[in-house]
């Protein structure tokens, strides 16, 4: 049986500005850390469902976009039904479930920032004021970021489907992010499933690990194009679709920590070093480092090659 659905008015807000007093600060700390005791008392659980107002989607832009879920394709509001927790524990930047949109097959992730939750910040932590991201900041950053990216959503990034106002069990204020759920194994899952340390079949996968430099650097060069850094490039953060022992389709997940970027010289420097980083996670032993270095030096386009082949 589903819970219904919160028709309670908004919650109150609360955010905090760091030019504020230190009295103000102080009070705005003892609020939150009375809300998350609250929180952990009544926390959120499978069956808890929202309603959102989902806005109709524009749909793919890319030729090898998967389809637009069918829940998006008309403005509506829907029924979001909690099932699995993904990341539930306190002082992480949001908490992470996967739902179920009622009256339709189709599942998403839901990013649910909430204010007592995320790191709370302390007055006697030195440079405190660069330790605290608002949860209004850590909500908009990455809603900024998945709206600059419109154009690879549904190919190299999950569909976006809005940033919401939600009320949660403990009575607190809420955003939520509602990302299409890509259904595959991470990077990192296929790597320790197929790349054992004493594998003798390294040589075998070499033409795959090759196609998904070759995806994942593409893939990250999109992101760069539009003057967007990920932020958190590591395996578990990539997602492979179907793959074969030659191919796959790679989707990019996980923007919370990334950033659109204002000038050529620190935009090179960063792109730079995603590409060295993604490009570390196609190796698969020191064995055949050089091997794949050289290739990616030869065949690889526009100078990447050689930049990656440095690492």
């Amino acid at each position: 049986m589903l819970d219904t659905p919160d028709a309670r008015p908004p919650a109150p807000r609360y955010e905090f500005d760091p030019g504020d007093r230190e009295g103000s600060f102080r009070a705005h700390q003892r609020r939150l850390q009375g809300l998350r005791q609250a929180a952990l008392a009544n926390p959120l659980r499978a069956g808890h469902t929202f309603a959102l107002d989902i806005a109709r989607h524009r749909g793919p832009q890319q030729p090898d976009a998967r389809p637009l879920p069918a829940f998006a394709r008309a403005a509506a509001r829907r029924t979001l039904v909690l099932e699995t927790p993904l990341q539930t524990q306190p002082d992480h930047r949001s908490q992470v479930w996967t739902a179920r949109v009622a009256d339709h097959p189709e599942r998403v992730i839901l990013k649910i920032i909430q204010p007592s939750m995320i790191l709370i910040p302390d007055p006697s932590w030195r440079d405190w004021e660069d330790s605290y991201a608002p949860p209004r900041a850590l909500a908009e950053t990455e809603d900024i970021i998945y709206r600059r990216l419109q154009s690879v959503q549904g190919s190299t990034i999950p569909y976006y489907f809005g940033m919401h106002d939600a009320t949660m069990p403990n009575g607190e204020f809420a955003y939520i992010l509602v990302i299409e759920k890509i259904e595959g194994v991470t990077v990192q899952e296929w790597r320790d499933a197929n790349l054992p340390r004493t594998s003798p079949n390294h040589t075998a996968l070499m033409p795959f690990l090759k196609n998904l430099a070759t995806h994942l650097l593409k893939s990250y060069g999109a992101l760069h194009g539009l003057n967007v850094i990920h932020g958190d490039v590591r395996a578990s953060n990539m997602i492979l679709i179907s793959p074969t022992s030659t191919s796959a389709q790679i989707v990019l997940v996980d923007f919370g920590g990334g950033a659109i970027l204002k000038g050529q010289a620190m935009s090179f420097k960063l792109e730079q070093e995603e590409r060295q980083d993604c490009f570390k996670i196609s190796m698969c032993c020191s064995e055949h480092m050089e091997l794949i270095r050289a290739w990616a030096k030869h065949h690889l386009p526009d100078g990447v090659g050689g930049q990656v082949a440095a690492v």
